[in-house]
């Protein structure tokens, strides 16, 4: 385990700002933590070596969804199958899950957004497995 640490946020101004369009995929380096804007502030939260993580995504629901749901997956490997998180039609609540995800040996996960609506995207890292 490790203190929280936001690896990623598509609100902020960096990396990869904004949200993630219908039915893309977006690579997200999950080894650092970054403050309100973006900037590495904790480098190496997931340290070299690491081979999956505990983490907690959420999704920043501000308007009835059309609903949807989001996969993470370790970069490097095709997408599965199964998603992370769900919500359902008109839900307009910020949406959030805590789960382990195997990480590339870059600690690269892909995430996917699963709906018929753009999505913001918050990755927070909670813990790592080397």
């Amino acid at each position: 385990p490790i203190s929280p640490a936001r690896a990623y946020d598509s609100r902020q101004p960096q990396p990869q700002p904004g949200a993630m369009l219908p039915g893309t995929e977006r690579a997200v380096y999950v080894g650092d933590g970054r403050d309100g804007v973006g900037n590495v502030t904790s480098p190496n939260v997931v340290p070299a070596g690491a081979s999956a993580m505990a983490y907690n995504i959420t999704v920043p629901l501000s308007a009835p969804s059309p609903g949807g749901h989001l996969r993470l997956w370790p970069d490097g490997i095709p997408k599965p199958n199964a998603s992370v998180i769900n919500w359902p039609v008109g839900g307009d609540d910020t949406r959030a899950n805590g789960l382990l995800v195997g990480i590339s040996d870059q600690r690269w996960v892909r995430v996917y957004n699963g709906s018929s609506a753009s999505n913001h995207v918050i990755v927070d890292v909670l813990g790592y497995y080397q």
